[in-house]
């Protein structure tokens, strides 16, 4: 839930992905010809809580318009509509984030086959 009281602040944030892979495209750095691209998002942080914003951009401008038409919203008395925003992770320093990235660890070691039986 999202809490609109505390002060939030937005930002513009990216994650890169591969798209798919081409062999014609492989060199001794790719070998694997892994083609990327990189989605831009605006992210919202109230308190010890970051949401992310359901629309992506392919450039940096579209999410950084995005992000000031929201900042006008939230400065003229708005708040964020839960329709259009999903929990995206605890901050850094809050509490409940290390709980949150030893979490995340464990998945990424059991999703790899690198957890034993008995570790989960």
């Amino acid at each position: 839930m999202i809490n609109n009281q505390q002060q939030t602040f937005l930002s513009v944030r990216s994650t890169t992905y591969i798209t798919r892979s081409d062999a014609e495209m492989a060199d001794m750095s790719n070998p694997n010809g892994d083609i990327y691209a990189t989605d831009y998002y605006v992210e919202a942080q109230t308190g010890a809580e970051a949401f992310r914003h359901d629309r992506n951009f392919a450039d940096r401008e579209g999410a950084e318009i995005l992000a000031f038409h929201v900042q006008g919203a939230l400065d003229n008395g708005r708040a964020l509509d839960p329709a259009h925003w999903a929990f995206s992770r605890i901050p850094y320093g809050c509490d409940g984030w290390e709980e949150q990235e030893l979490a995340h660890e464990v998945r990424e070691a059991r999703d790899a086959g690198e957890l034993h039986p008995l570790d989960r």
